[in-house]
């Protein structure tokens, strides 16, 4: 059986995306009831420490400028892209698994580039975050894991109303320009 995923702490990190996609990023997970996580943007040299120790940096003040007294020395105020074909990886921490799911798949209906997707084990707090990034990518990329927007539609469908994270995700899902049939990758 799969390790369970961690509880704590209540984090996402975004590797190979750009500041301006870790702020869309911010604002969605807000949007869809996530407010209580950090979302880190995380490259350079946080990529030969451990994924623990990325995902327990402090989360940057998205109100301010990167660049500014409020960020110095947190991770992702730099302002700086990734380098061109840096591995993309979500890495969720303290999100139930269905719930990472709604998120990615929300992601993908908004059609952002691809990316891989890890939900984060006490096996691997430990690991070498490049290391897990690049793992990801490549076992995603091998198994083929595309999601098409068809089926993304199917399966959203039958989510419960009641629940404000998959109510938000099913709402913003259907906001203007999404056309369904289209194919979208994650973790290609």
């Amino acid at each position: 059986a799969p390790a369970p995923p961690l509880s704590h702490p209540k984090a996402v990190g975004l590797c190979g995306f750009s500041p301006e996609e870790c702020a869309q990023f911010r604002l969605l997970l807000d949007e869809l009831g996530g407010s209580a996580y950090k979302v880190l943007p995380l490259g350079g040299r946080c990529m030969h420490g451990t994924v623990g120790e990325a995902l327990s940096a402090e989360e940057v003040d998205w109100s301010q400028p990167r660049d500014s007294a409020a960020n110095a020395g947190k991770v992702g105020a730099m302002p700086s892209f990734p380098s061109p074909g840096a591995p993309r990886c979500a890495l969720f921490c303290g999100l139930p698994t269905d719930e990472v799911d709604i998120v990615a798949a929300v992601m993908d209906e908004n059609r952002w580039d691809a990316f891989a997707v890890v939900v984060v084990t006490e096996l691997l707090v430990r690991e070498t975050l490049g290391t897990v990034v690049v793992e990801a990518v490549k076992a995603q990329k091998d198994a083929g894991a595309i999601r098409r927007r068809k089926e993304f539609i199917d399966w959203k469908k039958t989510l419960s109303p009641e629940g404000s994270v998959a109510a938000a995700a099913a709402a913003a899902a259907t906001g203007p320009g999404v056309e369904s049939g289209a194919p979208v990758t994650r973790g290609a």
